[in-house]
Parts: C-alpha cells; sequence; structure tokens
C-alpha cells in the first residue's frame, strides 16, 4: 500500500475534519509518497537555509492516528514565501528539491507538486485558511 499525501485548504479549526470527510474539501489535491519531512527539506531550499530536524517541528501536527494518519499545517510564513517566488526561484527550489536524498527524482517528476503548493498557498493568502498536508 503506498502512502498518500494530499494538499488541502482549511481553516485551522475545520482541518482535522478531513480525516473523515475530505469530500468537503474542494481545493484539494493527490499526491502519494512523501511527508512532513520531504516538504521540511523545501522550505529549507526555500529559505536557502541548511536542514535541520528542527524544520520538521514548524510542521504542526493537528491529527495523528495509530494507523499513520496524520494531518499537518504548512508554516504559514512558507505558504508567503511561495507566492513571492518568481520563476526562475520556481525552477531553482525545484530543481535542488528534486536532488535532495529525501525525493531524489528529476524536477520534472515534482513539479507538479511545486506548482500546485504555489497555487493553494495563493488561495490560503487571499481566503485567510491554510494550507495543510493529509497522510495515510
Amino acid at each position: 500500500m503506498s502512502l498518500i499525501a494530499t494538499f488541502f485548504l482549511a481553516s485551522p479549526a475545520d482541518a482535522v475534519r478531513y480525516a473523515t470527510a475530505p469530500e468537503d474539501f474542494p481545493e484539494a489535491v493527490d499526491y502519494g509518497g512523501f511527508t512532513a519531512l520531504e516538504l521540511s527539506t523545501l522550505w529549507a531550499i526555500i529559505r536557502g537555509t541548511d536542514w535541520t530536524n528542527d524544520l520538521l517541528d514548524e510542521f504542526d501536527c493537528l491529527y495523528h492516528e495509530a494507523d499513520m494518519t496524520m494531518i499537518h499545517q504548512i508554516p504559514s510564513d512558507m505558504n508567503r514565501m511561495l507566492v513571492t517566488l518568481a520563476p526562475d526561484q520556481i525552477r531553482e527550489a525545484n530543481a535542488l528539491w528534486a536532488d535532495t536524498e529525501e525525493m531524489d527524482c528529476s524536477p520534472d517528476a515534482i513539479r507538479p507538486i511545486l506548482d500546485d503548493l504555489v497555487r493553494l498557498a495563493g488561495l490560503a493568502l487571499e481566503s485567510g485558511q491554510q494550507v495543510f498536508l493529509f497522510n495515510a
């Protein structure tokens, strides 16, 4: 069974409902095979810093079940930085992210993920919501 990874928009108060009622969240995109760990490596790249384990603490876990179903909130600062990236910065961040040990893939394989993160971050800022990662 592969890991489900879904980005969705919600208010922090409503986010935990995604685990039982995902159909109530129309702004959601599905990917697989990554967690807050992989997102934290992208966060380090965007910030221009080295990755440390402390970056994982910035992805607040709002929901955790014994079966490893989890919901993490993407840091608000990450959303703000994502929407300010110029196209060349997005390309560079994508290439660096693909080259990390955690991702280890071609930039083309993960570009849709980064594009969706940028889009959802923009929607979150416009709507006052947040971006969340659901894993199961």
